[in-house]
């Protein structure tokens, strides 16, 4: 015999004794309070938790946060689903329509809910620190004895812009950047990010990393610190001609701890180890378009177009009298350039 339901009476009783019309009359699958309220910080548009005045979530979707948070729902039910509609009267109030979809003991409920949404504002930790002149951290990135380049400086702010938006860090933002001469300085909120940062940079550009510390106060009987990181690019880039051992090489790449070099004679590529960039020097000439005037077995004359001369070279490479061919111009020389060569 099947379980009679005991609100009714009627058979179907396996929704805790009672049939599933009776179950849902007597069922509240979920409440919401009339009132809820938000805070949002004036800079960023981030909601922020009143409790830290740490910066949560964007606003709009701040409006579920709050929802969530203040939804009650039956001790038996899972949240489906949720739905909200908005309207805002003014900058302070917003009117909430919210369809909350949930399951009770295999049962589908939906349930509409009216609420006000009460808006504060005020301004987040981090924008206080950010528009405060707060930073923990300084990225220097220098040249060396030579200027960065347009194109470096311009990869060096959108890499580190990317970095910081990138990250959840609560300082992780950048105070204020400044081109001086010979390279740029980064002011950053989050002193770990920071280095962070100035590593990927010395991976890119090479060359030297450099950590300092100053004493700018103290803070809960503790000395607080600010680090700067110094990135020193050295003074050669790929692209460069070299001198190594008193030979001419193209720097085809620089990384942090090696390069990979071209000889210009033999056509064939050398990397070359950290212990081994020091004795690397840029060396300075002109790379100009030369006519193969004839070629022997492992020579080519070339045809000098500054000073008319015939000059004779070593080619790795096949040539054909009378083609075009790109040179690197130094103290009289002439040295044949790959032609994956690209001026900078």
């Amino acid at each position: 015999m099947s379980e009679l339901c005991l609100e009714c009476g009627g058979p179907g009783g396996q929704y805790n004794h009672t049939c599933e019309d009776c179950f849902r009359a007597s069922t509240e699958p979920s409440k919401l309070p009339q009132v809820l309220k938000m805070k949002i910080c004036l800079r960023c548009n981030y909601m922020v938790n009143p409790s830290t005045n740490q910066r949560v979530v964007e606003w709009e979707k701040g409006i579920e946060e709050v929802v969530r948070d203040a939804l009650v729902l039956h001790k038996s039910a899972a949240l489906r689903s949720l739905e909200i509609d908005r309207h805002e009267r003014d900058d302070y109030l917003m009117d909430l329509r919210v369809g909350a979809g949930c399951d009770i003991m295999g049962l589908k409920f939906t349930q509409e809910h009216t609420s006000e949404l009460r808006i504060t504002y005020g301004v987040c930790n981090r924008c206080s620190r950010q528009y405060g002149n707060y930073y923990e951290a300084i990225i220097q990135l220098r040249g060396g004895r030579r200027s960065l380049s347009e194109e470096e400086l311009d990869y060096a702010v959108g890499a580190v812009e990317k970095r910081v938006a990138g990250s959840g860090a609560e300082n992780a933002f950048i105070t204020r950047a400044e081109r001086i001469h010979r390279g740029l300085d980064f002011y950053l909120g989050d002193k770990s990010l920071a280095k962070e940062i100035a590593r990927e940079l010395q991976h890119y550009f090479g060359g030297s990393y450099l950590e300092s510390f100053s004493l700018v106060g103290r803070k809960d009987g503790k000395d607080v610190y600010r680090t700067t990181y110094l990135v020193r690019a050295p003074d050669y880039r790929a692209g460069d001609f070299v001198s190594y051992h008193n030979r001419i090489f193209l720097l085809e790449k620089a990384g942090e701890k090696s390069a990979a070099i071209y000889n210009l004679i033999t056509g064939k590529s050398k990397t070359l180890k950290e212990r081994e960039l020091d004795k690397l020097k840029v060396i300075e000439g002109d790379v100009v378009e030369a006519v193969v005037v004839s070629i022997s077995e492992k020579e080519a004359q070339l045809l000098d177009p500054v000073s008319y001369k015939t000059v004779s070279v070593l080619t790795p490479i096949p040539l054909t009298p009378g083609e075009t061919v790109r040179v690197f111009r130094y103290e009289g020389g002439l040295y044949l350039v790959p032609t994956s060569y690209a001026k900078k």
